[in-house]
């Protein structure tokens, strides 16, 4: 049977001059990205379906639903639909309101807390807002057989939910009647998780690692008995399409939200915030070894159950040095006075929970871990008879009203001292502030500080702080609530540093 029987495949545009709705058709694309061969189902599936806009990545989940509410399963199946706010929930709720009304089926409608389509033979979907992670406690215990997180990338932490909501994925239906499956005379229950998306947004980093990073689309792969998979749809792929949508688009001037919704580019950095400036041909260099007259520091961000942020990095004198490029080339290179380059980054990161989850290392652990790393950056990174020299730490590591046995004197008893950083007042708006100011150096090429990176060594870096977005209540300072904002404390440590000589113990 055809996947589109019973349905009138028209052809519509998605400009504001027309008058179709996106139930009135299901065009092409929606259906070849499908996966509905039982015998490929045999695991509960996870798929991100990225694209660009108007590619049809809605219209698709909705019709892959309507798959399953064909299937007999009644109130044994519910679905569930995830997004951020009501008003885009809403929206949601409106098309597949006109989509399973135009196709005759029966069934009523709720709105606002509890809002859910319940048909006429028992099956129904669920509409629910999930803002963070700790909003997962409200469904905790709870069964879907279909989990659909719209906007994916709207979510820093949407990897903490998928795997926090892969437990309610469930349902006893094939175990109940596995002899009826047997027999051909019920169908098997396949339970689904989906995530539509365009690649722009704060959770672009934590789904690109799982899915797209060293993967091809549209090719699955198993970890501990789950298939996750890729598709990727653009509007090229919908006949149906008007011009005028698509040449909107095209005004936009922050690049990376440009080419995420014109091309579906999974490589650009931009939120907002620094992602703007961001370009690795200007601002990536090749490492090489760092000349004795220059300054070798190290900043941190402390953290156990939170990740921590140790970076390494050169401040040049002003004078310069000759290194070679990637193409062999040999390259003059004399950047202004205090331009920084940041060497080495270790992130104390379990990337395996999130991007924002430590790996509850103790203080004596993490300075013998430092210890090791200075080797390696001065015999891998550094001139013969460097040194590295003392850099801020956050100052929680000190404690506070005379105790003792602190993070600090853990520091200490390993022989690894710190310095005070800046938080005065207006210390944050400061520090984005120096931030885009050498970043916007470095691009002109002026004769004030530039920034530089090792690239190759510091992946995180570039992950955490270009995606930062700004906050929209304090619009001078970057969002950093729920998000990995560790590396970017250690950032504007080093930014603000006043080189302070003395460490924690002489400066409280």
């Amino acid at each position: 049977m055809s996947l589109l029987e019973g349905l009138t495949v028209i052809s519509p545009t998605k400009s504001q001059s027309t008058s179709l709705v996106m139930s009135d058709y299901i065009h092409p694309k929606c259906a070849s990205l499908a996966p509905y061969d039982e015998n490929y189902n045999d695991y509960t599936n996870i798929i991100l379906d990225s694209g660009t806009r108007g590619s049809g990545k809605s219209d698709k989940a909705i019709f892959e639903m309507w798959q399953e509410i064909n299937k007999g399963f009644g109130n044994e199946w519910t679905g569930v639909v995830f997004r951020r706010t009501y008003n885009d929930l809403n929206d949601f709720i409106d098309k597949t309101d006109r989509f399973f009304g135009k196709l005759g089926y029966k069934y009523t409608i709720s709105r606002g807390n509890g809002a859910r389509i319940k048909f006429s033979t028992g099956e129904q979907i669920l509409f629910r807002i999930m803002v963070t992670t700790e909003d997962y406690n409200k469904y905790h215990g709870h069964g879907y057989q279909f989990i659909l997180f719209e906007e994916g990338t709207l979510w820093f932490d949407i990897m903490d939910l998928v795997y926090q909501m892969m437990s309610c994925l469930r349902s006893p239906y094939n175990n109940i009647y596995k002899n009826e499956i047997a027999a051909g005379t019920k169908t098997k229950m396949v339970l689904k998780m989906r995530i539509n998306t365009n690649p722009f947004g704060v959770g672009v980093m934590a789904l690109k690692k799982v899915f797209i990073d060293n993967r091809n689309s549209g090719e699955a792969f198993i970890i501990d008995g789950i298939t996750y998979i890729h598709f990727l749809s653009t509007f090229t792929d919908n006949p149906f399409i008007d011009n005028s949508y698509i040449n909107s688009f095209k005004k936009i001037t922050n690049k990376a939200k440009r080419d995420a919704w014109l091309w579906a580019d999974w490589n650009g950095k931009s939120s907002g915030a620094f992602g703007d400036l961001w370009n690795p041909d200007i601002f990536c260099l090749p490492q090489f070894k760092i000349p004795t007259r220059w300054e070798v520091t190290r900043t941190m961000d402390f953290g156990t159950a939170d990740p921590f942020s140790i970076l390494y990095w050169a401040e040049t004198d002003g004078t310069g040095i000759t290194y070679t490029n990637i193409k062999g080339e040999e390259i003059f290179f004399c950047p202004p006075e205090g331009t920084l380059i940041l060497l080495y980054e270790w992130y104390g990161c379990d990337t395996s929970v999130s991007q924002n989850t430590g790996l509850y290392m103790s203080g004596t652990a993490i300075a013998k871990g430092i210890k090791v790393i200075d080797k390696k950056i001065l015999k891998d990174m550094c001139e013969p008879n460097h040194s590295i020299s003392d850099g801020e730490a956050d100052d929680n590591i000190c404690g506070k009203n005379g105790q003792v046995n602190t993070v600090e004197d853990l520091f200490k008893a390993e022989g690894i001292y710190w310095r005070k950083p800046d938080k005065s007042a207006g210390s944050r708006e400061r520090g984005v502030a120096l931030m885009i100011e050498i970043m916007s150096n470095t691009i002109e090429n002026a004769t004030r500080r530039h920034l530089y990176v090792f690239s190759i060594n510091c992946p995180n870096w570039i992950d955490n702080v270009m995606t930062l977005c700004y906050n929209p209540k304090k619009p001078d300072d970057v969002l950093t609530l729920n998000v990995p904002d560790h590396d970017w404390d250690c950032t504007k440590y080093k930014l603000s540093s006043k080189k302070q000589k003395q460490s924690f113990s002489n400066s409280f």
